[in-house]
């Protein structure tokens, strides 16, 4: 910190490889600005007007998008400091050494208050999140669902608008009428129900002959009955039974039955 200066950010966004700053600030001499993007230093100037310039690559050049002004024939950019107001607390200017003085005068132990600090808004911000995260998961899930949604719904409804206005140019192209739109559809109908019809009677037709060729094939086989027998005839014997013709024999084969005989 240099007294009675004020700390001024200078920033080059154009790009470069090497880039210095120079103006009176500090007499002159050349100060490199650092970073990726956008190059950047602090300068330390007294309240007034300050007058500066850049060096790329090894020429020199001013900003366009800030003020110039010039000065013995050349461009420079300007600045205009206004000198702190003394309410405005110096703890932003401060060095490193002096911002641990002031810890140790305000903490008996510095690094443990500070790790109780940490702790609490550790497990301040773990609750706040699961908090998030647990209670309004469901919302923010059907959220997400709808928004998929609507925007399918919206592609769809574009394409079906540009599939419209095609129509309607094509119509118009044409100079066809809605009439004859409609007549033509028809006929379209027409001619695909005739087809259809067509082709079902051809299929009909075919059943019915497959139906008759079946018939045919069936009659051809013929059936052997049995002869039919007369009941007459079935119980009239064909050769008459005569009763000279059967033979009995009388004689007895044992005494017992002589004797049988006899008492009879």
């Amino acid at each position: 910190m240099e007294e009675g200066k004020v700390p001024i950010p200078i920033v080059w966004p154009h790009g470069g490889n090497e880039v210095y700053v120079t103006g009176d600030f500090n007499s002159y001499s050349l100060l490199l600005l650092t970073g990726e993007k956008d190059k950047f230093c602090v300068i330390w100037c007294s309240p007034g007007t300050c007058i500066y310039r850049f060096l790329i690559d090894g020429s020199y050049m001013c900003d366009k998008t800030k003020p110039t002004i010039t000065s013995e024939g050349t461009l420079y950019n300007f600045i205009d400091v206004i000198e702190l107001p003394q309410s405005i607390s110096n703890l932003h200017l401060l060095s490193l050494e002096e911002l641990e003085n002031l810890d140790n005068q305000l903490f008996a132990n510095p690094q443990q208050e500070i790790e109780k600090r940490i702790h609490k808004a550790k497990a301040f911000l773990r609750r706040v999140i699961q908090r998030k995260k647990f209670l309004h998961i469901k919302n923010s899930v059907i959220r997400i669902q709808s928004w998929v949604k609507a925007k399918k719904q919206r592609k769809k409804y574009l394409e079906y608008l540009e599939y419209l206005h095609y129509k309607k140019k094509v119509f118009e192209d044409k100079e066809i009428q809605t009439e004859e739109i409609v007549d033509e559809e028809k006929e379209k109908l027409k001619k695909l129900v005739a087809e259809m019809t067509e082709e079902n009677e051809k299929l009909q037709k075919n059943a019915d002959t497959k139906q008759a060729l079946e018939a045919k094939k069936k009659s051809q086989i013929r059936k052997v009955e049995p002869p039919l027998i007369s009941i007459k005839a079935f119980m009239t014997p064909s050769k008459p039974i005569s009763f000279r013709d059967v033979k009995v024999d009388l004689t007895p084969k044992n005494k017992n039955s002589i004797s049988r005989l006899i008492k009879k």
